[in-house]
């Protein structure tokens, strides 16, 4: 009787493991993310000086931060301030 007394004791307590965990893991799925807030002309400027120094990380970090953009946005921001007419004017 012991034995399967322990049988159903660990049986009850992988099953709530595994029902937290999969709880956990739906509360944590990732959500869509607000699109960027618009940044002053003097923090691109800023992320322009940036990119004249070769700082290209920074500049990604930094619009990051005054943003609140994705990674993935930051690239393609950043890269487009690298063309002569980048986003929002020359």
């Amino acid at each position: 009787m012991n034995e399967l007394h322990q049988f159903w004791a660990l049986a009850g307590a992988l099953t709530a493991v595994y029902l937290g965990l999969a709880l956990f893991l739906r509360t944590q799925a990732p959500t869509p993310s607000d699109p960027p807030r618009p940044i002053s002309p003097a923090q691109r400027a800023e992320l322009l000086e940036l990119l004249r120094r070769g700082e290209d990380a920074a500049a990604m970090r930094r619009y990051r931060e005054y943003s609140g953009a994705s990674l993935v946005a930051a690239q393609a921001y950043v890269a487009a301030l690298r063309e002569p007419a980048g986003p929002d004017g020359p």
